[in-house]
């Protein structure tokens, strides 16, 4: 909502765009965005989309991840585990 202008006082066009409507001059494409044509040129049914492949990659990943966490858990107390018992030897 704009407010009235006292006459005689001029107004600077930042003052107009922060007092105005900012969606007044907003009008809708006719066409669609390219979200929504490629949803709708998806296939309907059957075969693999997108969605499920890159489900699978994501699923390989986190495994190949979780993979390497335990790896590293299991060598890591092994030689722990030499160290402790390399030191009771030498004492």
């Amino acid at each position: 909502m704009a407010r009235p202008q006292a006459a005689g006082r001029s107004v600077s066009p930042a003052t107009r765009s922060a007092t105005g409507d900012v969606w007044s001059g907003y009008a809708a494409r006719g066409s669609a965005s390219l979200a929504t044509a490629d949803v709708a040129a998806a296939p309907q049914s059957g075969g693999l989309g997108s969605q499920a492949i890159s489900m699978a990659v994501l699923g390989l990943g986190l495994a190949g991840l979780v993979g390497g966490v335990l790896v590293a858990a299991v060598r890591r107390q092994r030689v722990l585990v030499r160290r402790s018992s390399s030191a009771r030897n030498e004492h």
